[in-house]
C-alpha cells in the first residue's frame, strides 16, 4: 500500500540542515481528528508519513491530491499520495530581496497548492545564522519587524482557514521546534478531514445512484475504498473493518439481484488461482481492474477477503479472522461448484485445502488467555477441513489440474509424502482440538491416521496408534469405539499377532459385532487351549431335563455375538467345603447368540439325587475358553436315573467291636452293574469311612478299607452285605453317610452313583454273662450287653 507522505520544496538547501531533527519527530503522534462518516472525534495513535524532497518550487504542484472530482472519483489520493507540502526557505533578511525575489516565488507556490482540498500546506521559515546570533541578544517577539513577519502577512493574506500557515524555526531553539509541529499536527488533521469529507461525498452520490443504469460497483468499490485506505493510514482499523463489510454487504445484495455485469468472468483459471496467501492483496493490479471494468469474481472475492483478513490480524481477531476464513471458504467454495462458474470440483478441492492451510499458518502462535482454548479449536477446524480435502483429492487423484501449492503438489504425486502431509495435518488438528477440550474429535483426527496406515498396510503402525487411542478414553460413543476395535483386530491379525487380535476380538464382541472374526481369531490361537478375559458370555438360566440313562441340564448361555462355540462345560457343585461334590457337564458344537436356546449339557455317566449350584461355566472357542458367569446363583435338583443302577445304606445287625456297622443293598435295575467299587464318606466331613470286614460272600473289602468291592450283579438283582467300620479318630460313628458308587470296566465309560442318607450305624456291644440261682438244683446264665457309644 502506498505511504502518505510530506513533500519537502527546498530552493535554498536548508533542508539538509534541518532533515535530521525534523525526520526524528516523525512520526505524528496522539492527534485528534474529528472527521469521517460519523463526524466522532477520533484519537490517533500514531500517524506515519514518509518525507519527500524537490528542490524546485516549481515542480511542488504534482500528485498532491487532484481536484475534488478527481480524487473522489478514484479514491486513490484518499490514503496514500502528498498529504502536505512544506515550503522549507531562508533569505537574509533583505526587505528589497525579499520583496523583488522571494516573494514572487512564494506566492506562486501557495497558489499552487492551497486550492487542492486534501492536502495541506505550510511555509517553514528557518532563521539564518545572522538572524539566530541576533534572535540570542533579543527577545523573541523582536522578529515581529522582520521579513518572517512580511511571510507570515503575504501567506495569511485572503485566507479563510484556522491556525497558521507561516511558522518560524531557530534551529538551536527547543521550543521553536514545538512550534512547528504544533502546525504541521494542525495542517495534517485538516488535511485528513478534507479528504474523508471529498471521498464521502462522492460515495454518498454514487449510492443513491446505486438503482440507475450504467452504475458501476467497482468504481464504486475504489471511490470507498479510499475512505477505507486514509483509516488504515491512521491506524483505525475497526473504521476500515466496516467498510469493506459496507462493500461485501452491498455485493452480496448485487449478486441476488444478479447485477454482476461488470465483472469480466468468474475467473479461477489463471494460473496460481489455486494457490495464494490471502494477506497478499497485491497479488495483481486489482483496483486497475476493478476500475476497468475488467477483474473477475475469483479475482474480486479473494481480494475483498485478503483486505478483511490484513485488518483482523492487525487488530488482534484471530478468533474471528478464523471464523470468516471458514465461512467464507465453505461459502466460495459453494459458488464455485455451480454450474456455469467454469472451475472442476478438483480445482475447487484444491483451493479450499491450500486456504484453509493458509490461515492455519497465519494464526500459528496467536492467541493466549481467554481466547487461546476458542482459537485452539478455530485452528483445528481448518484444519480438519484441509484434511477432508486431502481426503477427497486422494480418492479423485486424477482430475486434478496443475497444482501451483508445492506441498499439495508433491503430496499427490507421491504416496509417502502424501502420508507425511496427511498424518501431519491430522495431528496438528488433534492437538488444536484436544488443547480446546473437544477430546472426541481429537481421538477422531488420530483414528483417521490410523485407517490409513491401514490402507498403506502398515499394519504394526495403524495397530500401535489405535490401542494407544482405546486405552486414553472410553467415552467415545458405543458405534464408533466398536469400529475402531473391529479395525484393531483386523491390523492385529495382519500384523501376525494373534494374542492381540484375540484381545481386540473379543472387545468388538463385548460391543455386540463380529462373531466370525471372533471365531476365527480364536481359531488362529496356537497351542492348548488357554483362558482369555472377555464379558462375551453368560448364564441366564439353568434347569434339569428329566431322562432315564442320562444326566441333562439345560443351561441358557447368553452370548452378545451370534458365534459357533466347540464346548459349553459347566460344574455344578453340592455340599460345603470338605464335602463338596462336584458334577462335569458338557455340550460340543452349540451356536450361541444374544437370543439363542438353552443348550442342552449331558453327565451320561452319573446318577445322583441332589440340589446343586451351578459353580461355573466354561464356553470354548478354537483355543479360547471365556467365562460364563450368572448374575445370581444358579440351583438345579438332580434326579437319580430310573435305569441306572442304585446303592442304598440301611442300619445293619451288630458286629461285635467297637466302631459300628453299615447294611449296603445294591440294585442293579435294568442295567445291571459289574466292577463296582463302593465308597463311603462322612457327609458333614467328607472324610472317607475305612471299612474292615463284610459278611456277604459276593462281596469284600479292598486293600486298606477304603471301598467294598462287588465283581458282579446282573441286570434285575439286588445284593446285600453288613460292613464294619474300621477305627476312626472320631469317638462316635457318623450320623450322615454319602455312598459313591463307581463301576464299568475301561475301556468302556465308568459309571457313577451317588447318594447321601441319614442312618443308624449298628453301635458295638460289650457281653457279659453270670449265673442267678433259681432254686435247690437250676441255675439261669443272664446275658448283658452294654453299648460302647451313647449312640446305641
Amino acid at each position: 500500500m502506498h505511504q502518505l507522505t510530506i513533500n519537502v520544496v527546498d530552493p535554498n538547501g536548508v533542508w539538509a540542515r534541518i532533515e535530521k531533527e525534523f525526520v526524528g519527530r516523525l512520526p505524528l503522534r496522539n492527534l485528534i481528528w474529528k472527521g469521517g462518516l460519523t463526524q466522532s472525534a477520533r484519537f490517533i495513535e500514531q500517524l506515519d508519513v514518509a518525507v519527500t524532497v524537490e528542490e524546485d518550487a516549481d515542480s511542488g504542484g504534482g500528485g498532491g491530491g487532484g481536484s475534488n472530482e478527481a480524487l473522489a472519483m478514484l479514491g486513490e489520493q484518499a490514503g496514500s499520495g502528498r498529504l502536505m507540502q512544506l515550503y522549507v526557505m531562508e533569505t537574509d533578511n533583505d526587505p528589497d530581496t525579499y520583496k523583488a525575489v522571494v516573494r514572487p516565488r512564494i506566492k506562486a507556490w501557495v497558489e499552487r497548492v492551497a486550492g487542492r482540498r486534501g492536502t495541506g500546506w505550510m511555509v517553514v521559515y528557518v532563521a539564518s545564522s545572522s538572524e539566530a546570533q541576533r534572535l540570542g541578544n533579543s527577545t523573541f517577539l523582536g522578529l515581529r519587524t522582520s521579513v518572517f513577519e512580511r511571510v507570515r502577512s503575504d501567506v495569511q493574506a485572503g485566507r479563510r482557514e484556522a491556525g497558521e500557515h507561516a511558522v518560524l524555526l531557530q534551529e538551536g531553539a527547543v521550543e521553536s521546534w514545538n512550534t512547528v509541529v504544533l502546525g504541521l499536527r494542525e495542517r495534517v488533521v485538516q488535511a485528513l478531514e478534507e479528504r474523508v469529507e471529498a471521498v464521502a461525498e462522492e460515495t454518498r452520490r454514487m449510492d443513491a445512484n446505486r438503482m440507475l443504469p450504467g452504475w458501476n460497483y467497482g468504481k464504486f468499490f475504489v471511490v470507498k475504498e479510499g475512505v477505507v485506505r486514509l483509516y488504515r493510514a491512521m491506524g483505525l482499523r475497526e473504521e476500515a473493518l466496516a467498510q469493506y463489510d459496507e462493500l461485501e454487504a452491498v455485493y452480496f445484495q448485487l449478486v441476488e439481484s444478479q447485477r454482476l455485469s461488470w465483472f469480466s468472468s468468474f475467473g479461477g483459471t489463471a494460473e496460481g488461482d489455486d494457490y495464494s496467501d490471502v494477506l497478499n492483496t497485491e497479488k495483481r493490479a486489482y483496483r486497475r481492474q476493478m476500475v476497468e471494468n475488467s477483474i473477475s469474481v475469483f479475482d474480486f472475492r479473494m481480494y475483498l477477503f485478503g483486505c478483511q483478513s490484513q485488518l483482523l490480524v492487525g487488530l488482534g481477531r484471530f478468533g474471528e479472522l478464523a471464523e470468516r476464513a471458514q465461512r467464507f471458504v465453505a461459502a466460495f467454495a459453494r459458488t464455485m461448484r455451480e454450474p456455469g462458474a467454469g472451475v472442476g470440483a478438483a480445482f475447487v478441492r484444491a483451493w479450499t485445502f491450500s486456504t484453509l492451510m493458509n490461515v492455519a499458518q497465519i494464526l500459528e502462535g496467536a492467541g493466549d488467555g481467554a481466547e487461546e482454548r476458542a482459537l485452539a479449536a478455530a485452528k483445528a477446524e481448518l484444519l480438519a477441513g484441509a484434511r477432508r480435502q486431502l481426503d477427497a483429492l486422494r480418492a479423485d487423484a486424477s482430475g486434478c489440474p496443475h497444482i501451483s501449492n508445492p506441498v499439495l503438489a508433491a503430496a499427490l504425486a507421491s504416496a509417502a509424502r502424501f502420508d507425511q502431509v496427511y498424518v501431519r495435518t491430522c495431528e496438528q488438528a488433534a492437538q488444536y482440538y484436544a488443547a480446546s477440550g473437544r477430546r472426541r474429535l481429537a481421538r477422531a483426527m488420530q483414528a483417521d491416521v490410523a485407517r490409513l496406515l491401514a490402507a498403506r498396510e502398515q499394519w504394526a503402525d495403524a495397530a500401535r496408534v489405535l490401542r494407544a487411542l482405546l486405552l486414553e478414553d472410553r467415552t467415545e460413543p458405543p458405534a464408533q469405539r466398536l469400529a475402531l476395535l473391529a479395525l484393531l483386530r483386523d491390523c492385529e491379525c495382519r500384523a501376525g499377532d494373534v494374542d492381540a487380535c484375540v484381545a481386540a476380538a473379543v472387545r468388538v464382541a463385548e460391543g455386540g459385532r463380529g462373531g466370525a472374526r471372533l471365531r476365527d481369531a480364536c481359531c488362529a490361537l496356537p497351542g492348548a487351549a488357554r483362558r482369555v478375559d472377555g464379558a462375551v458370555f453368560r448364564t441366564a438360566g439353568a434347569a434339569a431335563v428329566g431322562r432315564r440313562d442320562a444326566q441333562c441340564v439345560a443351561l441358557r448361555v447368553v452370548s452378545r455375538v451370534a458365534v459357533h462355540v466347540d464346548r459349553v462345560d459347566a460344574v455344578l457343585a453340592c455340599g460345603r467345603a470338605g464335602a463338596r461334590l462336584e458334577v462335569r457337564f458338557a455340550a460340543r458344537d452349540v451356536d450361541l447368540g444374544p437370543d439363542a436356546a438353552p443348550v442342552l449339557l449331558t453327565a451320561s455317566a452319573v446318577s445322583c439325587a441332589a440340589r446343586f449350584v451351578v459353580a461355573s461355566v466354561v464356553v470354548t472357542v478354537g483355543a479360547a475358553q471365556f467365562a460364563a458367569p450368572s448374575a445370581e446363583p444358579l440351583a438345579v435338583q438332580l434326579a437319580e436315573l430310573p435305569d441306572v443302577p442304585a446303592v442304598r445304606l440301611h442300619a445293619a445287625s451288630a458286629y461285635a467291636g467297637r466302631h459300628g456297622a453299615l447294611r449296603v443293598a445294591v440294585h442293579a435295575r435294568a442295567a445291571g452293574a459289574d466292577n463296582m467299587a463302593i465308597r463311603l464318606f462322612d457327609a458333614r466331613s467328607g472324610a472317607l469311612l475305612r471299612l474292615a470286614r463284610t459278611s456277604a460272600p459276593a462281596f469284600s473289602v479292598a486293600p486298606g478299607g477304603g471301598a467294598l468291592l462287588l465283581g458282579a450283579l446282573p441286570p434285575g438283582h439286588d445284593a446285600e452285605a453288613d460292613v464294619e467300620l474300621a477305627p476312626s479318630g472320631s469317638a462316635h460313628p457318623p450320623v450322615a453317610v454319602t455312598v459313591c458308587a463307581l463301576w464299568g470296566a475301561a475301556p468302556a465309560p465308568r459309571r457313577l452313583f451317588v447318594a447321601s442318607a441319614r442312618v443308624g450305624c449298628a453301635p458295638p456291644l460289650a457281653v457279659s454273662a453270670h449265673a442267678v440261682p433259681l432254686g435247690a438244683d437250676r441255675a439261669a446264665v443272664v446275658l448283658r450287653a452294654r453299648a460302647h457309644s451313647h449312640a446305641a
